[in-house]
């Protein structure tokens, strides 16, 4: 969800965005978030084995409601209404109905070693 870069202590915390478009027949469906350095906590990684805490916020729309979920761990969200046409047409903004966010944790951020730290998070769609 993006890259940050910096030779100074953070003070406010970049938020990277990415929209997405998730239809479903049914109406409803879950999604399950897990980090590929993150058992119970989200978290990026260098070489070192050093890590900064991060913390990703969703937020799902379908029409003119919209849902907010923010969390720092592993977890699976269940209950979210899709879009019901392919390309979401039929949501507020069009092309998508879901935007995923990140923050890193300014304290976490400032007191790791320099390196480059990363993360993999695969996000599956389950229906309901």
């Amino acid at each position: 969800l993006g890259t940050y870069s910096a030779n100074h202590n953070m003070v406010t915390p970049p938020r990277m965005l990415d929209q997405q478009c998730v239809f479903s027949s049914t109406g409803i469906f879950s999604l399950s978030i897990i980090g590929l350095n993150s058992t119970n906590q989200l978290r990026m990684a260098n070489a070192a084995g050093d890590t900064i805490r991060y913390r990703t916020q969703m937020t799902f729309y379908r029409g003119n409601n919209q849902r907010r979920v923010s969390f720092n761990r592993p977890r699976t969200i269940r209950n979210i209404s899709g879009a019901s046409t392919t390309d979401c047409s039929d949501t507020p903004n069009v092309g998508w109905n879901i935007q995923f966010s990140t923050w890193v944790y300014r304290g976490s951020f400032n007191s790791a070693p320099p390196g480059t730290y990363q993360d993999t998070v695969s996000i599956t769609v389950i229906p309901e």
